[in-house]
């Protein structure tokens, strides 16, 4: 006697396979309700043309900029990079706020900075407009520069609390300006020094990315970004963000007009 091997549905089956496929509707309409929702909220936001992507675009170019400036016959001087973005980023902080509050809202000098002169005649600028773009602001040259440590899996060593203390407790003496950078690794002449010469090189980019001086300083650390983690596997990235913000405190301080 064989057995039949043809499947009877039976009713408790159907029942089931009929509740599944309400199920399976459901979900089905669920998903395509928030699918749409989620395009109508994507057409609603900033296309790829947005001033973001705009200064994004501009600190990729940067970086490559300052990158090949670096790079010599014998290969990249990442440390040369490191401190000539670091000492850029830094005075920017402060040129930003001149153009923006300044020359733009015509904000007095005293009012957008802490304005100390030092019994050597030399003029320096502190604050809080200057301390957030610097280092207080999640996308502040600190916020960026430490971001990218951390991207590249390393926990962050360097305290920036300890370089504004020493920047501050050397202004006005032959110290000022000379970034304390750790043995085996050399940037030359201080930066202070290049970059009182050459600080307009690359104003034309943030002239081109940025639709106000207010994203300056962001385009820097989106440059900044970009160059700590070009330097993955040259430099441990510590030593990275060490030589960066050792250039980029004592350059937002200084007064180019005297310098």
């Amino acid at each position: 006697m064989s057995e039949s091997l043809d499947f009877v549905p039976q009713p408790l089956h159907l029942a089931a396979f009929g509740f599944m496929l309400v199920v399976i509707l459901y979900v089905a309409a669920k998903i395509y309700q928030k699918r749409q929702k989620e395009a109508a909220r994507r057409n609603a936001l900033p296309q790829p043309t947005d001033s973001l992507t705009q200064v994004n675009t501009g600190a990729q170019e940067l970086a490559a900029e300052i990158l090949n400036a670096a790079t010599t016959h014998d290969g990249l001087n990442i440390e040369i990079a490191l401190a000539s973005i670091g000492a850029y980023a830094g005075y920017i902080c402060q040129a930003s706020i001149r153009k923006e509050m300044i020359e733009g809202r015509g904000m007095a000098e005293h009012s957008a900075f802490a304005v100390f002169t030092a019994p050597n005649g030399q003029t320096y600028f502190f604050g809080d407009l200057l301390n957030k773009v610097l280092a207080e602001a999640e996308l502040s040259i600190w916020g960026m520069a430490t971001d990218a440590v951390t991207q590249l899996g390393a926990p962050i060593t360097v305290d920036v609390a300890e370089i504004f203390k020493y920047v501050t407790a050397t202004v006005g003496t032959d110290r000022f300006g000379i970034p304390r950078i750790p043995a085996g690794h050399s940037i030359g002449v201080t930066p202070i020094l290049s970059y009182a010469q050459n600080w307009q090189i690359w104003q034309p980019l943030l002239d081109q990315y940025c639709t106000s001086p207010t994203q300056w300083a962001l385009m820097l650390g989106y440059a900044i970004h970009e160059v700590i983690l070009h330097s993955n596997g040259l430099i441990d990235p510590n030593v990275s963000l060490r030589i960066v913000m050792e250039c980029a405190i004592p350059m937002s301080k200084i007064d180019l007009t005297t310098t």
